[in-house]
């Protein structure tokens, strides 16, 4: 992510003029080994304000080529014409174009609070949770992949529904044959990752609001619930063996780390013992 502002700034209006609106910033939201997210705010000629997000790729991470931001581009595109025509109560951001000189594409913004930092009430959390399993369901069928990184942090709840952000396709780690052996690969895959991120993520979570976290893991089990039922109703058992085998994997990869991720696999690892039973 080293190209010049200049240029960035260059292919960020360019992607914003159809839309009749001017450039005014772009502001780092976000950064992680992968890729990094961005702020773009513009204003178009009546003086209304406008708000975009630019997601690029570092150049740096081995997977990612123009052929990866297309293939992410396209996937983003065709997620957010099923979901508008599906009537699901819940979105996608619609995708603006890919930047032709940088690793990035641009993409309206949407605002709301991720199920990271606020859980619903309980008497709304099942309600929630259908409506992600329909959405995910949705992205399976249309896209025909996993969401890659499918985990509370991107998902927003926005005026009573629900948004979905930050896939990451294809991710490599799923390329195993581990996975792909698994009966229920697609759905088994990304709500491991979710049950995952959230035992992993416990302790400090606790630390930081012991209310919110107790509440995370209620949500969690619900939604491995809510999942098992939705894509595997007769063969229940089979779901959660699947769902297990992915949440170990990555607590193994956890556990190659020394002092701390170590201790975050074992404690995190008991965690998704009791969401998983």
């Amino acid at each position: 992510m080293t190209q010049p502002r200049d240029k960035l700034e260059q292919g960020v209006s360019a992607l914003l003029e159809p839309e009749g609106v001017s450039l005014s910033g772009i502001e780092r939201l976000a950064s992680g080994t992968q890729s990094a997210i961005e702020l773009v705010s513009g204003n178009s000629s009546d003086g209304i304000a406008h708000a975009f997000v630019l997601k690029r790729f570092s150049p740096q991470y081995a997977y990612n080529s123009r052929e990866a931001v297309r293939t992410e581009y396209e996937a983003l595109s065709t997620f957010h014409r099923a979901l508008d025509g599906a009537n699901l109560g819940c979105k996608a951001p619609e995708p603006l174009g890919i930047l032709e000189n940088d690793l990035a594409y641009l993409m309206r913004y949407e605002s709301g609070t991720p199920l990271s930092e606020r859980v619903p009430e309980r008497r709304q959390v099942a309600k929630v949770c259908v409506i992600i399993i329909r959405g995910l369901d949705c992205f399976h069928r249309s896209v025909g992949a996993i969401y890659g990184d499918f985990q509370p942090g991107n998902v927003l709840l926005s005026e009573g529904r629900i948004v979905f952000l930050d896939m990451t396709i294809p991710n490599p780690f799923y390329q195993n044959e581990q996975f792909r052996r698994l009966q229920y690969f697609f759905p088994a895959t990304d709500i491991g990752y979710w049950i995952y991120t959230v035992s992993a993520q416990f302790l400090r979570a606790f630390a930081k609001d012991s209310w919110q976290a107790l509440k995370q893991l209620d949500m969690a089990r619900e939604l491995v619930c809510e999942a098992a039922q939705f894509f595997a109703a007769t063969d229940q058992a089979h779901f959660y063996a699947d769902v297990r085998a992915v949440v170990a994997a990555h607590f193994q990869r956890l556990s190659r780390g020394s002092g701390k991720g170590w201790l975050l696999s074992v404690f995190g690892r008991s965690v998704a013992v009791s969401l998983l039973r």
